[in-house]
């Protein structure tokens, strides 16, 4: 499709087409259909089946949980253009995007797609619980995704750590090492008996 008068295209190279292919095919290495879905986008808006909305759009969709990939993705976009987003820092999990477009600004909330979790970089102070839920998932498979789904976050809100923790300790009944394991990763102090 035709681009509005008012945009103009940047000039590209080839090269850089091929970087930032590779750089998201890199990234999505783990999950080869998020790459095919993004050639797809890609080709359709190619063959005029998308305009630039729509395309903007699509690619938000997927790259947003990786702001550098979405931020060069810019040098792609008619001048006009101009899409960032940042992790939401109540939720590593949801994307605070801004789209800038010549109708204006608008700002967005996006979740991350749940086939994408893997693929979202963990900040440092996830690592003992990763690592606990990887010795967790060789030794007891069985409880390994409900563990999962008690700490990953709801569509209902934040889950406190004391809520958190009783429903490890169901899960885990016949294991209280590994309870305790987990009330120190999660700094839970023992409850004093007249709490």
């Amino acid at each position: 499709m035709s681009q509005p008068p008012s945009t103009t295209q940047r000039r590209l190279n080839v090269s850089d087409a091929l970087g930032f292919l590779d750089a998201v095919k890199a990234k999505f290495r783990d999950a080869p259909q998020f790459y095919d879905r993004f050639l797809n986008t890609m080709s359709d808006f190619k063959a005029g089946r998308i305009d630039t909305l729509g395309t903007v759009e699509a690619v938000i969709d997927l790259l947003h949980p990786f702001p550098d990939l979405l931020l060069a993705w810019n040098t792609f976009l008619p001048d006009v253009w101009h899409v960032q987003s940042a992790p939401d820092p109540k939720d590593p999990y949801t994307s605070l995007v801004t789209v800038k477009t010549p109708s204006g600004e608008m700002s967005l909330r996006k979740k991350v797609d749940d086939e994408m979790y893997p693929l979202i970089p963990i900040k440092d102070e996830m690592a003992p619980i990763l690592a606990l839920l990887d010795h967790v998932k060789d030794q007891r498979p069985d409880v390994y995704q409900k563990l999962i789904k008690t700490i990953q976050p709801r569509p209902d809100g934040p889950i406190v750590k004391y809520q958190m923790i009783e429903e490890i300790a169901q899960i885990l009944s016949d294991s209280p090492h590994l309870i305790e394991r987990f009330k120190e990763i999660l700094e839970i102090e023992p409850r004093s008996p007249l709490s």
